[in-house]
């Protein structure tokens, strides 16, 4: 499904239309996954300078995250959190992923490739 832009070009509308089997282990993998993922994203976030150098390289190339940075400047420089109360919400998208084999090989069995990691 697409839908036009505003300069004539076509853009992919993220939809889907019917559901897809997902098999169980590879659910179940990304359950496993979700408190590392979690922890991961909540300990980065207590470390703003280091953030703040991480995506220096790409400030000056994605608006989006341009703002976002001059806004965490901002909080820094008014003195930081005001409380010490914290709620991340979390969405991690994972694809199967069934890599490839030579003729005659056996098939290894199908993993997860996370493609997104979304916060709030």
């Amino acid at each position: 499904m697409a839908h036009k832009t505003a300069d004539g070009q076509f853009e992919h509308a993220p939809i889907s239309l019917e559901a897809t089997p997902y098999p169980q282990q590879q659910y179940i993998r990304a359950v496993q996954l979700a408190p590392v993922f979690n922890t991961l994203v909540e300990n980065i976030s207590q470390q703003p300078e280091w953030l703040l150098e991480t995506l220096a390289p790409v400030e000056g190339h994605d608006k989006f995250t341009s703002q976002l940075l001059d806004l965490m400047r901002d909080v820094m420089k008014s003195g930081g959190e005001k409380q010490h109360l914290h709620l991340g919400m979390h969405r991690s998208d994972y694809m199967l992923h069934q890599p490839p084999t030579a003729e005659g090989e056996a098939t290894p069995p199908m993993g997860l490739l996370q493609v997104e990691l979304n916060t709030i």
